[in-house]
């Protein structure tokens, strides 16, 4: 074993050819760029899949259950039991989904209103991490509106105008804004609308009534208690909560809802616990976790992940293809060297051995090389916002890097396995030339 090393080494330092140096320093070069640019993919798009599924389920939920029908779901408290008695559920809340316009001023937008129970909600999103100016609880707590609404509006605020009686007649006392009832509305929507907290908006109800004049919808005024920003553009532009009461009598629901969000004890776990869920309530409810409701998103990143990896895999193929080429001409230049060691006692597997070290080496430096360069791009992205994105479209507004472990050892391995097999051949050819071939050899 040392025999071979020795004389292995020996060749890596005594590289009298220009040629076979040249190709040994594209080889490394290849090596290099092929790891560290196949490591950072992975890096990226796991950290792109991870940043994505956080913020998707901490603005939903880990399960949602409907009606089979997608109909509403009247006496839901008993479901909502049921629900909570299933293994693996950590936290129930009912809600509303609907569609709406929202007027402020000249300005018109069209928006999901998500009706819920504000106490009941945060347990099972991260909404209420979520706000940045108001308070989430505000929506259903005269209290804690009246807090925010003094702190941002001031004390006593009049909307303007007046209340109407049941008779149809204006009645002499103000109208403030505390009497109104209250919502949180996304970031990006409150900025396209010029929205703040103590903003009074219309809300146009689908559900209206007709007269010899047509359609009309109907028409109410909420007050903007809070404002988020979940992350996720689609909802932060065109999101809107409101209490379940203030739903139920706007839509005209009465005491039915939508479906219900559960947060399992787990997120990994939480297609076993929605298979839970869907036998305790039976074939009238359906009960979907977070990964089948973003089933199509998620499969499109994990396909585009392999694709890139196979892509970028050729890089190091290619590469290895120059460390082939520099065994093959060490080997052709050594061949009185062969035939020398051979007449001497040396084996094929020696002989293999020797030139199998001389390609593992230029894989071994291109591959370390890879992932410390890697490794230190990964970090510097990660720290510093160097490279931007457009939030609309990506959702985030910067490259997502999480450095995996398991990727520097899978693409390390990976890199060398092809380095191996690349020198293997030329190697295993120079280990089968006779002992007198070598020896005679004059070129």
């Amino acid at each position: 074993m040392k025999f071979e090393k020795f004389i292995s080494r020996k060749y890596r330092k005594n590289r009298h050819s220009a040629l076979v140096s040249f190709i040994s320093l594209t080889s490394i070069i290849g090596i290099t760029l092929g790891v560290a640019t196949l490591i950072m993919t992975i890096n990226v798009m796991s950290g792109f899949s991870n940043i994505l599924r956080d913020k998707i389920v901490g603005a939903n939920s880990h399960i949602i259950v409907n009606k089979a029908s997608m109909t509403l779901i009247p006496d839901w408290y008993y479901v909502q039991e049921d629900i909570e008695a299933v293994e693996g559920v950590k936290a129930v809340s009912p809600f509303i989904m609907s569609q709406s316009l929202v007027q402020y001023g000249n300005l018109f937008q069209g928006i999901s209103v998500r009706a819920v129970i504000p106490e009941e909600e945060v347990l099972v999103s991260n909404v209420g991490d979520s706000i940045i100016l108001g308070d989430f609880l505000a929506m259903d707590n005269y209290d804690k509106a009246k807090e925010v609404i003094d702190g941002f509006v001031g004390e006593n605020a009049i909307l303007g105008g007046s209340n109407i009686n049941p008779e149809g007649l204006p009645e002499s006392k103000p109208i403030t804004l505390l009497s109104l009832p209250t919502i949180a509305i996304g970031s990006v929507a409150a900025t396209n609308l010029g929205l703040g907290i103590g903003d009074v908006i219309e809300l146009l109800s689908p559900n209206g009534a007709s007269t010899p004049f047509g359609f009309v919808p109907k028409v109410q005024k909420f007050v903007v208690v809070a404002i988020f920003s979940s992350g996720v553009y689609e909802y932060d532009a065109a999101l809107l909560y409101m209490s379940l009461n203030s739903a139920q009598q706007f839509y005209g629901f009465n005491d039915q809802i939508s479906g219900f969000s559960v947060k399992t004890n787990s997120f990994k776990h939480a297609a076993q616990t929605a298979d839970a869920i869907n036998d305790k309530l039976g074939i009238i409810f359906s009960a979907k976790d977070w990964l089948s409701l973003n089933s199509s998103l998620f499969a499109a990143l994990k396909l585009e992940e392999a694709a890139m990896f196979l892509i970028l895999i050729i890089i190091i193929v290619v590469s290895s293809f120059n460390i082939a080429s520099v065994v093959a001409v060490t080997t052709r230049d050594k061949k009185r060297d062969i035939g020398i060691m051979k007449s001497m006692g040396a084996t094929d597997r020696s002989i293999t051995n020797i030139f199998l070290r001389l390609g593992f080496f230029l894989g071994l430096t291109g591959t370390i090389l890879g992932n410390i360069i890697a490794l230190v791009l990964s970090y510097i992205l990660g720290k510093y916002k160097i490279i931007e994105l457009s939030e609309s479209v990506y959702n985030v507004d910067t490259i997502p890097i999480q450095i995996i472990p398991s990727a520097f050892v899978i693409v390390s391995i990976s890199s060398l396995i092809i380095t191996l097999l690349a020198a293997y051949f030329p190697a295993k050819h120079a280990s089968k030339m006779e002992p007198l071939e070598g020896i005679r050899d004059d070129s």
